[in-house]
């Protein structure tokens, strides 16, 4: 499962982690690009630049999450790399 953003409470990062949590899939990875700490199947990746990025989308087997409070631009970067958006 994957999502960008930067980690801040605006962003929803609490939502999306306690929905992760409750899924229970201990095969699953959830990374967050934009962060820098990684913890019990949640991997935070550091900054990175668009071209970077699109790497990421791709390999987002799952789904790209986006529990954002208010609209973001990763949601079009995602549909523009034909990731999933929840």
């Amino acid at each position: 499962i994957f999502y960008v953003g930067q980690v801040m409470d605006r962003k929803g990062i609490d939502i999306l982690m306690e929905a992760y949590k409750k899924c229970n899939m201990p095969d699953t990875q959830l990374y967050i690009v934009g962060g820098i700490n990684s913890k019990d199947n949640i991997v935070f990746v550091e900054f990175k630049t668009k071209e970077d990025l699109a790497d990421y989308y791709r390999a987002a087997d799952l789904l790209y999450f986006f529990p954002n409070k208010k609209f973001g631009i990763g949601v079009n970067e995602a549909m523009a790399i034909g990731t999933q958006v929840i």
